[in-house]
């Protein structure tokens, strides 16, 4: 089970590489806004949307959702790289969202059906094999 061990960090190296790549980068969603960003997504790529969205592996409402502080800074420390990938694309949601894909990346929203490759392994950062260090 590779995907466990590794991070988005292992494919998206750091926050200077994607400002680097800024203008390639065509949309951004999170698990926290699942139902506007999968609806934002069909838009920006052009596609109907006739999927409802559902939601799968919900804990039920009675399960105890409280980490302890050890498990929380565990967390934290093993997702650390990850954590500010993530705040660099939060702090970008707003721009892109109200931009849409055609202003914010108009030469990759164009080839995107078209048949030619978005992107290769080399150009998003595929990680190297092994173990990663985190």
């Amino acid at each position: 089970m590779i995907h466990t061990r590794m991070h988005l960090s292992d494919w998206l190296r750091d926050p200077a590489y994607l400002e680097s790549r800024i203008d390639r980068i065509v949309f951004v969603g999170f698990q926290e806004t699942y139902n506007e960003d999968l609806a934002r997504f069909f838009e920006v790529f052009g596609v109907p949307n006739d999927v409802k969205p559902e939601r799968f592996h919900e804990a039920p409402a009675t399960s105890e959702r409280v980490l302890s502080d050890l498990a929380q800074e565990n967390l934290r420390r093993w997702y650390a790289d990850d954590i500010v990938l993530d705040e660099w694309a939060l702090a970008r949601r707003d721009r892109w969202a109200q931009a849409g894909s055609r202003s914010v990346a108009p030469r990759r929203s164009d080839e995107i059906g078209r048949g030619k490759p978005v992107a290769d392994e080399a150009e998003i950062g595929a990680p190297a094999a092994g173990p990663t260090g985190h």
